[in-house]
């Protein structure tokens, strides 16, 4: 069941001192809102859990970071292979990308039963 995206700005942020070690703050936040999202709003895309998310959503979640930031966050956290994203958009004009955890990279680092697995 997929539900809406809640903006609860006032929800602590809490994130791994090993996962910001290794892909820095800003990654580790990156990393714990997907998270989040898959474990609230994932949809299954062969076999895989999926979040849809465009920068301004993350945006909306991360206030004190901008568009951009997120955006290069995002290409540092494919790069390190810990994301990653894809447009499993059924319309062409469907921008938004999907974005995935690398689980067994990432599960160690999150907090335990934060994470289900298909």
């Amino acid at each position: 069941m997929k539900t809406t995206m809640q903006n609860n700005t006032k929800e602590p942020l809490s994130f791994s001192r090993e996962l910001a070690t290794k892909v820095g703050v800003k990654g580790a936040l990156i990393v714990t809102v997907i998270a989040n999202q898959l474990r609230d709003e994932s949809e299954i895309h062969k076999g895989e859990l999926w979040v849809r998310s465009t920068y301004e959503e993350l945006l909306e979640r991360l206030p004190f970071m901008s568009v951009p930031t997120i955006r290069r966050t995002i290409k540092k956290l494919e790069e390190l292979d810990y994301i990653r994203s894809a447009k499993l958009g059924k319309h062409p004009m469907d921008t938004a990308k999907y974005y995935t955890l690398n689980f067994p990279k990432v599960a160690d680092q999150i907090p335990q039963g934060f994470l289900y697995y298909v």
